[in-house]
């Protein structure tokens, strides 16, 4: 497994799905590290000459609550994680925590 950096200043992030908890066999799924369960944020990635729809992984409480579709964010710590296992192998993208460019502009009225 290889952890590496992404400079989060050459991209924009959009959020284009609501957060979903992670879970394996009906329990939360936990950071290895800080115990904290994980949640994932489908967004999407724009560069310079492409876009890509991701899951980015993320602890509970590193995003803000009603954050809606539509937002730009910006990704604090963010890293590809690469996996390997039974023969497969991936890349997680992941961050500490995320802020909501230009403040709470685009996150959802509270109900």
């Amino acid at each position: 497994m290889r952890v590496i950096p992404v400079d989060d200043r050459r991209i924009k992030v959009l959020v284009v799905g609501e957060p979903t908890a992670q879970e394996r066999d009906g329990q939360p799924m936990l950071d290895r590290n800080t115990k904290q369960p994980l949640w994932s944020l489908d967004v999407t990635i724009i560069g310079t000459s492409r876009a890509e729809t991701i899951q980015l992984t993320l602890p509970e409480g590193g995003f803000p609550k009603n954050i809606g579709i539509g937002t730009v964010i910006i990704p604090e710590e963010m890293v590809a994680v690469t996996w390997e296992k039974n023969g497969r192998s991936g890349v997680m993208v992941r961050a500490k925590s995320v802020k909501v460019e230009g403040g709470l502009a685009g996150t959802k009225a509270a109900a």
